[in-house]
C-alpha cells in the first residue's frame, strides 16, 4: 500500500479488507503473504527458471536485494521524514521515490545478523531514512542524469573509496534493453543476460502489470574510476538488479464513478503513459473492461495506435477505451482527433507537458496534488534563493495587501505573480540570521509586503518589457546604486533558451551554461510538470549603467537563476463536479500518462489558452486568468470554480428545455387555431371565431402561460439526460410529430364545441348535420327553425372555451417535456398555476360582463356547456401523456438522422 505510513488506521484496515475485531481470515493471511511478504520479511523469487517463493529473515544478505536497496536510496531524490508534531511520517518528493527510500528501511543493512529487526530499537526520527543516510554517507554523488521522457530513466554517478558506479532506475522496458548482463542472486556473481532470460525477465514485468504493481526495473554499472560525468552513452552494457513493484490501487470510489458513467451512457477514455498490461488490469478494476475478454479494438498503445492507417485510426477512436504508454503530442493528436469528429472534449492534466492538450480540449480539468518543498531555515543566504527573492519581488505588477476589515489577505493582480510575491516573503532578507522568522513580529499590514518593498525601495524600476505571446516571457530594468540589471521571468523554455550563464547556489559564482546542463534544466523543468506544479523561470542580466531602455534584442545572453514551481490543486468540489458531469451524460476523456508512471496531471494556466479559446466550441477562461484569456473566451468563471460550470450546464440545459416548452406551446396552439378554421372551412359549417375572439386567444390566453412557462424548474433528470449533438435541430422530428398531435387534436376539439351545441345541446337546435353544413340555403328552404339561430353566440362562445381551456390544459403539459404530470406536478410552477387561474378569470369577465360580452361576440355558458367544455378539453393531457411516456420508454419515434459511413471496407470490417 503507497503512503501507508502516512494514511490513518481506518485507511490502511480498509485498504486491506480487515474487520478490527476478528483480524484477517487465513486465507487474507495467505493472500497478503504472498503478495506483500510476512511482517518484517521479504518475499523473493529465487531463480528466473523456477519462480520459487520464499521468505528472508536478513534480506540485506541477499545480493539482489542487497542492490535494490543501493540504488533505490542513491538514485532518489525524495526525503522521508518523521514529524514529532504530527506524530506521522511525510515525505517530500515523488510518492514512487518515497516507496524506493521505504524498501531500502525495509531491506535493512548488511553485515548484521539482527537486521532488519534491530533497527527498532531506534528513534523515530533515526529510523524514518537511518539506512537510506548508511548509503549516502557510504556513496557521494557526483553527476546525475536526471529521468527524460524519451529514455525513461534516471541515473547517478557515485564515488565509494576506489571505485565508481552508475546506478540507474526507470520503465522495465528501457532498462531491460540496455542491460547485457545479470546479477545472481545466489552469489552475487554477474553473468551473461541471455535472450531466454531476458524474455524471463519481460514476463515477469508483464505479470507485474497484470497484478496492478507500478514497476521499475534497477540497473547498475561499474565506470572508470575518477571520471565526474556521465552523458547518456554511458547508458548501456548494464547489470540488471532486479524489478520492484509497487501497489498504487485505484480508489474505491472510482469503480462506483466509472459505472455510473456507463449507465449514463457515456464514454470514458482511459489514457495513461503505463505500460499496457498495467493500464489493462487496472481498467478491469475500475469497470472499463466489465463483460469484456477481449480488449482487442478497445486497446491501443501509442504506437500501435500510429501504426493503423488513417481510416482505421479514426474507426479506433471511435471504440477506444484505453490509450497506454502516451505522449505530450498523443494527448493534443486525441483531442483534435475528436473535436475533428463534432464531439466536445473534456480533459484531465496536471503537469506542463499536458498544456497543448489542455488548451486544445473544450474544457480543461485540473486534477491532483504535489509534493512539498523543502524548507530552509535562512533561505535567503542561498545565492539562487536569494536572486529569485529579488526576481520575483521586481518582475512583478501585482499587489498583496491585508484587508482588516475582512481579516484577510487579498491579491491584486495574476495569481501566479501574487504567489511570486509570497515566495519572496517566505525567502525573507538576506543578512538576518533570523530570517524570515523575525518578519512574524511585524503587524499583519506590514507583514503583508514587506520583503516585497525592501527590494523596491533598493532597486529603482526604469523600463518595463511585457509579456507577449511570442516572447512567453517579461524583462523588467531596475538600477541600484551603480548597478543596472534586467530581470525577466516566463516560460521556462523560452528562458532557458535564451540563456548562456547559470548562477551556482554552492558559491554564487555564474559559470557557462553547458549542453549537459541546459538539458538537465529542461529535464528538471519537465520533472516539475510531474508534480503537478505549474513552472515559471527567472533569469538576470547585467547592462552598462546609466541604461534608459532595453529591447527585446537585450533579452539574451541571460543568466540563468532558477525555476519556481507553483501548487494549485483542484478544489475539493471538482471531484463531484465530474462526478454530476458523467451522469449528466457528457463524455468525459480522462488523459494522463506522463512519464510512465500511474500519475494524473493538472493543466497550468497560461496565456497560450487563447488561441484553443476562441477554438473550442465553448471557450471557458478562469476569472483570475489574463485578460487575453478572457477576451478570447465565450464565459468567464468569476469563482475559478469547475463546479461553476456543471452548474451552468445544469441551467443551460434548464434554460433550453424551457425554450423547447414555450416553442412546443406556442406552436401546437397556433396549429390548433389554423386547424379550427381550416376544418370548418372544408366541411362548410359557419365560421367557428370570430376575428376579435381569435386576437383575444392570441394576445392575452397564449401569452401569460406562455410566459410562465419560462419560470419552469429544472427537470429531475436534467443532468442524467444524454447531451444533444452539436448541430442537433431545436425541433426534431419526434418533437414536431408531437407538437402535429397536439395541434390538430386542439383545431378538432375547438371544432367539435362548436357542432356540439348545433347538435347534442340541450340549449341548441339540434339540428341535423346536413342542416348545419346547408346554412348557407336556410333563407331559401322551408325549415322547422329559424335561420337566426346560426346568428346565435353560443356555439362561438363553446368552441372559444374550448380552445381557451385546451390551451390552459396544454400549458400544464409543458411543465416538461418528457417527465409525467404525477412526477413534475403543477405545483413545481406556481407562476404557471397563476397564470392559468388569471387567464381564466379574464375569461369568465368577457363571458358575464354583459359590454364585454357584447365586445367579444360572446354570451354566458350554462353548467351544460361548461361540461361539454371540459369533456372535451381534458383528453388533450391524456393524449401528452402517451406522447411522453413513447418518448421516456420506447425507441418507436419520428427521427431523421444521417447514417454514418462505415470506414473500413466490407471485408476489413468481418475480419
Amino acid at each position: 500500500m503507497e503512503d501507508a505510513y502516512a494514511r490513518s488506521v481506518s485507511e490502511v484496515l480498509d485498504f486491506f479488507g480487515v474487520d478490527p475485531a476478528k483480524g484477517l481470515s487465513d486465507s487474507q493471511v495467505d493472500h497478503h503473504s504472498r503478495m506483500f511478504g510476512r511482517n518484517g520479511m521479504f518475499l523473493l523469487f529465487t531463480s528466473l527458471a523456477l519462480p520459487c517463493l520464499v521468505f528472508l529473515d536478513c534480506p540485506a544478505q541477499s545480493p539482489c536485494l542487497h542492490y535494490l536497496a543501493m540504488c533505490s536510496s542513491l538514485c532518489n531524490d525524495s526525503v522521508l521524514q518523521y514529524n514529532p508534531d504530527k506524530d506521522s511520517y511525510e515525505k517530500i518528493g515523488e510518492s514512487t521515490e518515497v516507496a524506493l527510500r521505504v524498501l531500502a528501511e525495509k531491506v535493512g543493512l548488511p553485515g548484521f545478523d539482527s537486521m532488519p529487526s534491530a533497527l527498532n530499537m531506534l528513534s523515530k526520527h533515526e529510523r524514518a531514512s537511518y539506512c537510506n543516510h548508511y548509503w549516502e554517507n557510504q556513496f557521494k554523488k557526483v553527476y546525475v542524469l536526471e529521468f527524460t521522457r524519451d529514455r525513461k530513466m534516471m541515473s547517478v554517478l557515485c564515488s565509494h573509496k576506489q571505485m565508481d558506479v552508475m546506478f540507474s532506475k526507470g520503465a522495465p522496458e528501457s532498462i531491460i534493453a540496455r542491460c547485457t548482463k545479470l546479477l545472481c542472486n545466489s552469489d552475487g556473481s554477474v553473468v551473461p543476460l541471455t535472450a531466454a532470460s531476458r524474455a524471463e525477465l519481460e514476463s515477469r514485468f508483464t505479470s507485474f502489470g497484470d497484478e496492478t504493481l507500478r514497476c521499475l526495473a534497477l540497473a547498475f554499472k561499474t565506470v572508470p574510476h575518477g571520471q565526474q560525468t556521465i552523458s547518456y552513452d554511458n547508458e548501456n552494457d548494464l547489470t540488471f538488479i532486479g524489478l520492484v513493484g509497487m501497489l498504487d490501487p485505484p480508489r474505491k470510489e472510482v469503480r462506483d464513478a466509472m459505472l455510473a458513467c456507463m449507465t449514463a451512457g457515456i464514454r470514458v477514455i482511459v489514457v495513461t503513459g503505463d505500460n499496457k498490461s498495467t493500464a489493462e488490469s487496472i481498467c478491469r478494476k475500475i469497470g472499463a473492461f466489465d463483460n469484456l475478454a477481449d480488449f482487442s479494438g478497445l486497446s491501443y498503445t501509442a504506437s500501435e495506435f500510429e501504426r493503423l492507417p488513417a481510416m482505421q485510426q479514426t474507426t479506433a477512436l471511435q471504440r477506444m477505451t484505453l490509450f497506454s504508454r502516451v505522449e505530450p503530442s498523443h494527448k493534443r493528436m486525441l483531442v483534435e482527433a475528436l473535436q475533428n469528429q463534432n464531439e466536445v472534449v473534456a480533459m484531465t492534466g496536471d503537469g506542463v507537458n499536458d498544456a497543448p492538450a489542455l488548451k486544445k480540449a473544450d474544457i480543461g480539468i485540473a486534477m491532483g496534488s504535489g509534493t512539498a518543498v523543502a524548507k530552509l531555515d535562512c533561505p535567503a543566504q542561498s545565492p539562487c534563493l536569494h536572486y529569485l527573492a529579488m526576481c520575483s519581488s521586481l518582475c512583478n505588477d501585482s499587489v498583496l495587501q491585508y484587508n482588516p476589515d475582512k481579516d484577510s489577505y487579498e491579491k491584486i493582480g495574476e495569481s501566479t505573480e501574487v504567489a511570486l510575491r509570497v515566495l519572496a516573503e517566505k525567502v525573507g532578507l538576506p543578512g538576518f540570521d533570523s530570517m524570515p522568522s523575525a518578519l512574524n513580529m511585524l503587524s499583519k499590514h506590514e507583514r503583508a509586503s514587506y520583503c516585497n518593498h525592501y527590494w523596491e525601495n533598493q532597486f529603482k524600476k526604469v523600463y518595463v518589457l511585457e509579456f507577449t505571446r511570442d516572447r512567453k516571457m517579461m524583462s523588467v530594468l531596475c538600477s541600484h546604486k551603480q548597478m543596472d540589471v534586467m530581470f525577466s521571468k516566463g516560460a521556462p523554455e523560452s528562458i532557458i533558451a535564451r540563456c548562456t550563464k547559470l548562477l551556482c547556489n554552492s558559491d554564487g559564482s555564474v559559470v557557462p551554461l553547458t549542453a549537459a546542463s541546459r538539458a538537465e534544466l529542461e529535464s528538471r523543468f519537465a520533472s516539475f510538470g510531474d508534480e503537478t506544479l505549474r513552472c515559471l523561470a527567472l533569469a538576470f542580466r547585467t547592462v552598462p549603467h546609466g541604461q534608459q531602455t532595453i529591447s527585446y534584442d537585450n533579452e539574451n545572453d541571460l543568466t540563468f537563476i532558477g525555476l519556481v514551481g507553483m501548487l494549485d490543486p483542484p478544489r475539493k468540489e471538482v471531484r463531484d463536479a465530474m462526478l454530476a458531469c458523467m451522469t449528466a451524460g457528457i463524455r468525459v476523456i480522462v488523459v494522463t500518462g506522463d512519464n510512465k508512471r500511474l500519475k494524473t496531471h493538472k493543466f497550468p494556466s497560461l496565456l497560450l489558452s487563447a488561441p484553443a479559446l476562441k477554438k473550442a466550441d465553448i471557450g471557458i477562461a478562469m476569472g483570475s486568468g489574463t485578460a487575453v484569456a478572457k477576451s478570447a473566451s465565450d464565459m468567464v468563471l468569476a469563482d475559478d470554480n469547475f463546479a461553476s460550470i456543471v452548474a451552468a450546464v445544469a441551467e443551460g440545459r434548464a434554460i433550453y428545455n424551457n425554450t423547447k416548452q414555450f416553442i412546443r406551446y406556442m406552436i401546437s396552439s397556433n396549429i390548433g387555431e389554423v386547424v379550427c378554421i381550416f376544418v370548418a372551412a372544408v366541411l362548410g359549417i359557419p365560421d367557428t371565431l370570430a376575428p376579435v375572439q381569435l386576437l383575444w386567444v392570441n394576445l392575452v390566453t397564449d401569452g401569460l402561460p406562455a410566459t410562465a412557462i419560462g419560470f419552469n424548474k429544472q427537470d429531475s433528470d436534467v443532468m442524467k439526460a444524454k447531451p444533444r449533438k452539436v448541430g442537433e435541430a431545436v425541433v426534431t422530428g419526434w418533437l414536431f410529430f408531437r407538437y402535429l398531435v397536439i395541434g390538430v387534436y386542439v383545431g378538432l376539439a375547438t371544432v367539435a364545441g362548436f357542432i356540439w351545441w348545433f347538435i347534442y345541446s340541450d340549449g341548441g337546435p339540434k339540428l341535423t348535420y346536413s342542416e348545419l353544413m346547408n346554412f348557407e340555403t336556410c333563407a331559401l328552404r322551408e325549415t322547422s327553425y329559424p335561420c337566426s339561430i346560426f346568428e346565435d353566440r353560443h356555439p362561438s362562445t363553446v368552441a372559444m372555451t374550448v380552445l381557451v381551456v385546451v390551451e390552459m390544459f396544454n400549458a400544464l403539459n409543458n411543465l416538461s417535456e418528457n417527465q409525467s404530470l404525477l412526477v413534475i406536478t403543477p405545483r413545481s410552477n406556481l407562476w404557471l398555476v397563476g397564470s392559468i387561474i388569471l387567464t381564466m378569470v379574464l375569461h369568465m369577465l368577457i363571458l358575464y360582463v354583459h359590454p364585454l360580452a357584447v365586445l367579444f361576440s360572446v354570451t354566458p355558458l350554462s353548467w351544460g356547456e361548461w361540461t361539454a367544455v371540459l369533456y372535451l378539453s381534458f383528453p388533450v393531457i391524456i393524449i401528452d401523456e402517451v406522447l411522453k411516456f413513447l418518448s421516456r420508454n420506447t425507441g418507436l419515434r419520428f427521427r431523421f438522422r444521417l447514417r454514418k459511413m462505415d470506414l473500413l471496407p466490407k471485408d476489413r470490417r468481418d475480419r
